[in-house]
């Protein structure tokens, strides 16, 4: 794969310099171009020569007794000289527009190339915006290089940022049991408890990367059946209270009914991860929490009224492996697929999830969810 801090390359002569002139391959396109105008001109005279022809002895059929000039060696010659002026002319336009539209293919050419050889930074340069459809072959082929380039950059940032997240439980692991097989450490019921825990931990990320794969794709999922948001918040909550409590957060609950068809473990892990997000970067704040009806779709608000985001980290909040706080998410445990899973699951339902600064200063996380799941939007549904 190529490195993405590549220099942008460009094709194409440099400023000031000479522009490199081109062969006539016969068959080309120049060729090709420049013969069918010569063609065409030729034919047009050719026609209007007979039709002149055709005319006269039409006019000598009806009016035998009119009188026909003879035409002279001078008319011939002029003539000959127009015809040869406007094949001259029919040359040169049609060699012109065709150096002009082949040099941009031979520059789409030896840009399609290089990409092709994993150099994703590679454009083409518009010249001009005379030529139309061919300029805008250029800007739709410089967009996908950039959407490659892109691609490619985030590849590797994730491939690097799942390489990270794999070592340090394995490494513990790995420290650990070596240590209990040269007697460095008693095995105790915590040290398993540890153990266990790391593997939980790799288990998590592994289920994470597999739903974003599935999601990708089209292909996550959901055993849908009736179900109420506000239940499922309900449950959610009770489950997270004793992190609640150790992060020092007072929750405060408006719960009203949201009945719906959802997936119930996969929308109950969706709340979770927005719950333990505010813990790792909102403790010691006030945490409220609302289910809700909004139209046709279920709502579930998580507000806190901690230190906020800046608006970068707003808007690659659901990115995966974005951390807004890295060294704290780190230290918590945190793997920086939480929030994006989040969203691939309300995508999977149809719905958004989205966040957002709230009155207090802090964030308000929401996932909105349409009530009749199943019928529009969702990805691969099966019946429970």
């Amino acid at each position: 794969m190529s490195d993405p801090q590549t220099t942008d390359l460009t094709f194409g002569p440099t400023p000031g310099s000479r522009p490199r002139k081109r062969e006539w391959a016969i068959g080309g396109f120049s060729w090709l171009l420049t013969k069918h105008m010569f063609l065409a001109v030729t034919a047009t005279i050719g026609v209007l020569t007979s039709g002149s022809f055709i005319y006269m002895y039409v006019l000598y059929l009806t009016h035998p007794d009119a009188v026909l000039e003879p035409v002279t060696l001078v008319e011939l010659l002029v003539m000959a000289a127009v015809l040869t002026v406007s094949l001259i002319i029919a040359a040169i336009i049609g060699g012109r527009l065709s150096h002009r539209i082949v040099n941009a293919l031979v520059l789409i050419r030896d840009a399609a190339k290089a990409i092709a050889m994993g150099n994703f930074s590679t454009r083409v340069p518009v010249r001009s915006r005379r030529l139309g459809e061919v300029d805008d072959v250029i800007d739709h082929f410089n967009r996908m290089a950039e959407l490659l380039e892109n691609a490619e950059k985030e590849l590797q940032y994730q491939n690097n940022a799942i390489a990270h997240e794999l070592r340090t439980p394995l490494t513990v692991l790995r420290g650990r049991l070596q240590g209990m097989r040269d007697g460095v450490f008693k095995p105790t019921t915590e040290l398993y408890d540890g153990l266990i825990g790391q593997i939980d931990h790799l288990t998590g990320i592994v289920e994470d990367l597999r739903i974003l794969a599935l999601s990708n794709v089209g292909r996550l999922e959901l055993r849908l059946e009736p179900g109420d948001m506000g239940e499922e918040v309900e449950t959610a909550v009770a489950a997270m209270l004793g992190e609640f409590e150790k992060a020092g957060m007072p929750v405060s609950l408006n719960l009203s009914r949201a009945p719906m068809m959802l997936d119930r473990g996969k929308v109950r892990q969706a709340l979770l991860a927005i719950m333990h997000n505010a813990t790792r970067y909102a403790s010691g704040s006030r945490l409220s929490i609302v289910a809700k009806m909004r139209g046709s779709e279920a709502i579930f608000q998580c507000q806190d009224s901690g230190p906020g985001m800046s608006d970068v980290d707003i808007e690659h909040a659901f990115d995966r492996f974005w951390r807004a706080d890295d060294s704290r998410s780190r230290a918590s445990g945190g793997s920086g697929l939480g929030l994006s899973v989040v969203r691939a699951i309300a995508e999977a339902h149809g719905g958004s999830a989205s966040a957002k600064r709230n009155e207090f200063g802090g964030m308000t996380f929401e996932i909105a969810l349409p009530t009749d799941c199943g019928s529009r939007g969702s990805q691969s549904v099966l019946s429970p």
